[in-house]
């Protein structure tokens, strides 16, 4: 099973929050239990804050860029066999998880994409500042997701019976960087707060952020329901200050037949608005699809 390359978060951003599952043809519901963590956002006025290649609005870079990104820390919780998992897939209570995420990219034929793992919004914001100004055209993020909030790491509950159950990691506390919510979005984009990437110096502001992206760049979101809360959608597009697009429907993921008993297979992986009789080859294809809500930044 092929891998995607893995970010380290921002700071200390990752503790365990619950939501249940996403599979073809349900959704993701949320049941918050309280998180904490110490997340690096400060204010400037600090001697030594200096943007990450210099910062400033979106500019002209020499070559644009696709990223994909997975959420990179979503697994079975107790670890189950592949014999096990397909025994899931076959009763309705299989929910994709990282693997299933990278193999998606990594399945499109001839395209030769690779997927970058982030296991927090921490993280999800490091693969953007590793970025030149101006580079990136698109970002498609494959992860889980509730109206109101996307997750990059949690655990597929593999003692369900009922349907299929996914914890998703959430801010709670004073946590910001865990998950990509209003809280979040609020907290990075206030005046004079800046962050950290890991073992690095300088301090970031959303400035920075905004800066990586070309002027016409857009970020799909790949997750079940994210476009069903209309006014979260444009809450992303306004922080990144790039066109949004997101779902009303789940994500459906489809495996493979799987011919062999002992061995999950996940290459040819694909996924579909809503079931898996609109399964396209090419995942980014999907940001067409009548089901797409699209929000435009507002300044």
């Amino acid at each position: 099973m092929p891998t995607g390359r893995s970010l380290g978060p921002l700071g200390v951003d990752s503790q365990p929050d619950t939501d249940t599952g996403q599979t073809p043809g349900t959704g993701v519901t949320s049941s918050q239990q309280g998180l904490s963590s110490t997340d690096p956002l400060g204010l400037q006025g600090t001697p030594g804050v200096v943007p990450l290649g210099g910062g400033g609005g979106k500019g002209a870079a020499t070559a644009t860029k696709e990223l994909n990104i997975v959420g990179g820390a979503f697994d079975w919780d107790p670890p189950i066999t592949d014999a096990e998992e397909i025994a899931k897939l076959n009763n309705n209570l299989w929910s994709p998880g990282t693997k299933d995420f990278v193999a998606v990219v990594n399945g499109v034929s001839g395209a030769n994409l690779t997927a970058t793992m982030a296991d927090s919004f921490g993280a999800f914001l490091g693969a953007i500042l590793t970025s030149p100004n101006g580079s990136i055209k698109r970002i498609n993020l494959l992860t889980h997701a509730n109206p109101d909030v996307i997750a990059f790491s949690g655990r597929i509950i593999s003692t369900a019976t009922v349907s299929a159950d996914v914890q998703m990691d959430v801010n709670a506390g004073n946590s910001t960087m865990v998950s990509l919510d209003i809280v979040s979005i609020q907290a990075i984009a206030a005046p004079g707060v800046f962050f950290q990437l890991p073992n690095n110096p300088k301090k970031f502001t959303i400035t920075d952020i905004r800066s990586r992206f070309a002027s016409d760049a857009m970020i799909l979101l790949l997750a079940c329901h994210s476009g069903l809360l209309s006014t979260f959608v444009q809450d992303i597009a306004n922080f990144f200050q790039v066109t949004v697009v997101g779902f009303t429907s789940v994500i459906a993921y489809c495996p493979p037949a799987q011919s062999n008993p002992k061995k999950f297979i996940r290459a040819g992986m694909q996924i579909g608005i809503g079931s898996c009789s609109s399964k396209v080859a090419d995942f980014r294809t999907l940001s067409t699809n009548s089901n797409a809500v699209k929000k435009v930044p507002v300044p």
